[in-house]
């Protein structure tokens, strides 16, 4: 089973908005669904696990929140702000 570790660092802007910024130093706007699963990313949780938290967070069904985590996750992952660890 694939668990998700966050890498980099939560940051803001001088206008005050959220930022992920990687190790690189490279900032992402976040929005507060990325910023909620970013933090969820604890090295130790599942897609599962964050797909039945988040929908509980926001109301929504667990098969319409899916896609839309998977989403978030690979592109986080892709820049260097999500590390994906394999069992």
């Amino acid at each position: 089973m694939k668990r998700y570790k966050r890498l980099g660092s939560l940051g803001k802007t001088e206008k005050g908005e959220l930022v992920l910024v990687n190790r690189e130093g490279q900032a992402f706007l976040a929005g507060d669904l990325a910023i909620a699963i970013w933090n969820m990313c604890d090295g130790k949780i599942s897609i599962e696990q964050i797909v039945v938290r988040i929908s509980k967070i926001a109301s929504v069904d667990e098969q319409v929140a899916r896609p839309l985590i998977e989403g978030v996750l690979q592109q986080m992952e892709r820049v260097q702000l999500m590390e994906v660890i394999k069992e």
